[in-house]
């Protein structure tokens, strides 16, 4: 093996000026396929093919995007008329702002009128214009305040606080006009509120997003920058030469630009996960300049030699450099095995980075110094300190005198280490690794205090039939829900088609908020009475809260971001509350046998479940629209409505548990893969035990550490 390293070493040496000439076309043509697009949405964490992502997308694509809508606090004397005026500018003029589509509050609202001439129901605007007086102020607080829909959506009365609602094309939001837009609301809402002594606060994803991307953006260019400067020091500091600074600082920079050419070639952009490379780059590649450059000089201080020393450097380091470089390409590589889109992408890029650092370190760095001048003695010093022999002694001493006390330390350390792991905790949340400092934790922080949350959370109720939604029963049922949700502080208010049939019980009476109530069966026949003559989706300015055949009903709310650890635990509870109210008993009839051979014959669990549920006396369709077929299209049996419980939030928390599992398997894969190296490479398992067991303890210590640190697994 050493000669065949001897060989490529000469011939590395000898073509050196091709060898340069080959490396500056290759580098000159991957800058100019260098990618330089980022981004803008979150990686594609979850599975496509997982069910709760797909439940998302048909939600998406029947109701709209749930998360781009950034909202707009102001707390304080709100009905005060210059404050109030100044909110009714801000919501005017924040509809000129490109980018949005729709702006809601308090302002701008509907109010639901009973109209008996036409026996149909009226809309109207909640203010048309700037208030001038202070008789016309105290008038609109009655007509505000007389309105329960909005109390806890865009109105907090106990606290003089309200919300403006600005929501953002979301096919923009994915792209760069994203922080453009955002800063457009913000220039036009600071503007405004300067004018008058009320301070706005900003969330909801589209803002909390855009600030991460900057905020991401910002620190990997800080740290980018940081490494190098710390790596430059690092190196003139050991080896007392310019030379040894900028050469493995160059051979750096062309590896950047290999990496940014490769992610171009394969038509990848830059994501969160990517943007790390150059700084990874950077501190992967040093060690492998620190190797090279220290042989170097102990060789030469041996032999005198430059050209004998540069081919002894590849003789002997290039195996080793060979196998740390493997390792660790392998250690990358791994995460394209992921059935993560964003971990794949970065698994390939990192690997292939790795390995270009590699061969192009082998190359440049020899040939470099081999048109410069030797090392002096001032360079090659550092083979002599004295204080990193004597280090160097004492460890060995240590190893070969003191080995058993080796072997205790390390199984105390491994104790200690797996007791830590058992208190290890995960945690996700969307804003969790933002400075505490950060004036959008603030915000958020304010919101979450005045209006209970901001993050996204969507339930739908799919009856199966056309109208289903409107029917009593299930008007009934949706009370009971989500008057149980309100019992939960995590939540925000809850808004559905039940809210738009109180509203309109309160226009059909007497106008006033106690009788925004659920209306009774003989009240309910008139509301549909007049609900006939009028176009139902005009009736209020809410999100879509119903699909276009009114057989599912969207429940829409919003949740503290309190992490999966907190918020899986209360999604539990709604699902049982779910099931106890769409659980429909059987009334009569058996599955005819046709019915029974294909209900029970199928491979589907879920739906040999369910007919089994109905034999028992309860069905419960909450699994697939086979189900249904089968035991409603079959069985001609009653039953239940499907629901779902999804939105972003629920998608981001299931994301990130995916994310820490495929990480695991990740890890453990790339343990297996380099075990496997090293099997070739010594030829003796127990060689891969010993040299793996050292490599292990650290990770062990390490989640030991965050265990009794309270340190929680984060994403």
């Amino acid at each position: 093996m050493g000669r065949g390293w001897q060989l490529i070493a000469r011939i590395i040496l000898k073509a050196r000026i091709p060898i340069l000439v080959v490396v500056v076309l290759a580098t000159t043509f991957m800058w100019f396929n260098r990618c330089t697009e980022r981004t803008h949405n979150y990686g594609k964490i979850i599975p496509q093919n997982d069910p709760d992502y797909i439940d998302y997308l048909e939600f998406r694509n029947e109701f709209g995007d749930d998360g781009n809508v950034l909202v707009i606090a102001f707390r304080g004397d709100i009905f005060e008329r210059e404050a109030f005026n100044m909110i009714y500018s801000v919501t005017q003029e924040l509809k000129e702002v490109s980018g949005v589509t729709n702006v809601l509050s308090i302002t701008n609202a509907s109010v639901i009128i009973a109209n008996p001439e036409k026996e149909q129901f009226d809309t109207l605007r909640m203010v048309s214009r700037l208030v001038q007086t202070a008789a016309e102020m105290d008038s609109v607080k009655q007509r505000v305040l007389g309105q329960p829909v909005y109390s806890g959506l865009l109105l907090n009365e106990s606290n003089d606080a309200t919300l403006v609602a600005v929501t953002i094309d979301s096919k923009r939001l994915d792209t760069s006009e994203k922080t453009a837009i955002v800063g457009g609301i913000v220039s036009v809402t600071e503007a405004a509120a300067k004018k008058v002594n009320l301070r706005p606060h900003y969330s909801g994803l589209p803002y909390v997003r855009a600030f991460v991307t900057n905020f991401i953006a910002e620190e990997m260019q800080t740290f980018l920058i940081l490494a190098i400067l710390v790596m430059a020091i690092f190196l003139f500091v050991t080896f007392r030469s310019i030379y040894a600074v900028v050469i493995p600082l160059i051979v750096i920079g062309v590896v950047i630009v290999w990496a940014l050419g490769i992610m171009g070639l394969l038509g990848y952009k830059i994501t969160v996960l990517t943007a790390i490379l150059p700084s990874l780059i950077a501190v992967i590649g040093v060690p492998n300049s620190i190797y090279l450059l220290t042989k170097y000089h102990f060789e030469y201080k041996r032999t005198r030699n430059k050209i004998k020393s540069l081919v002894l450097v590849i003789q002997k380091i290039g195996i080793v450099t060979v196998m740390t470089n493997a390792t660790t390409a392998v250690g990358f590589g791994v995460l394209a095995f992921t059935n993560i889109q964003i971990l794949k992408e970065f698994g390939i890029l990192a690997g292939l980075s790795v390995v270009v650092t590699f061969f192009i370190s082998l190359l440049l760095l020899p040939i470099f110094f081999s048109f410069l001048p030797a090392p002096g003695q001032k360079q090659v010093k550092h083979t002599e300190r004295g204080l990193l022999q004597k280090v160097i002694n004492l460890l060995n001493i240590v190893v070969l005198k003191y080995r058993w006390w080796v072997y205790g330390v390390s199984i105390a350390l491994t104790i200690f280490s797996i007791l830590g792991m058992t208190k290890l905790s995960t945690r996700s949340l969307m804003v969790d690794d933002l400075p505490k400092d950060e004036k959008v934790i603030e915000d958020l922080k304010i919101l979450e205090n005045e209006f209970k949350g901001v993050m996204p959370f969507e339930i739908v109720i799919n009856t199966h039939k056309e109208r289903g939604i409107l029917k009593h029963r299930t008007l009934k049922k949706l009370d009971e829900f989500q008057t149980y949700m309100a019992l939960d502080t995590n939540f925000s208010r809850s808004i559905s088609i039940l809210d738009l049939i109180k509203l309109s019980r309160q226009a059909l009476l007497s106008g006033v908020p106690e009788e925004y109530q659920l209306p009774s069966r003989e009240e309910y026949v008139a509301i549909q009475s007049y609900m006939r003559n009028t176009k139902v989706d005009s009736m209020v300015s809410l999100a879509s809260i119903f699909d276009s055949t009114l057989s599912k009903a969207r429940i829409k709310a919003n949740v503290r971001d309190i992490g999966a650890e907190r918020l899986e635990p209360i999604m539990d509870s709604l699902e049982i509350k779910l099931q106890d109210l769409f659980v429909v008993n059987k009334k009569s009839g058996r599955l005819k046998p046709e019915a029974s051979y294909k209900l029970f014959g199928t491979d589907s669990f879920q739906v040999r479940y369910a007919g089994q549920a109905y034999l028992n006396g309860q069905v419960f369709l909450t699994d697939t629209n086979t189900t249904y077929e089968v035991l409603a299209g079959k069985g001609k049996v009653d039953y239940a409505d499907r629901y779902i419980i999804t939105g972003t939030t629920k998608i981001f928390i299931k994301s990130n548990g995916y994310l820490i599992r495929n990480l695991a398997q990740s890890l453990i894969i790339a343990f297996v893969v380099i075990s496997l190296l090293m099997v070739v490479l010594f030829g003796s398992f127990r060689m891969v035990i010993i040299a793996l067991l050292p490599n292990l303890l650290p990770l062990f210590l390490t989640a030991g550490i965050m265990g009794f640190a309270g340190i929680p697994l984060k994403p």
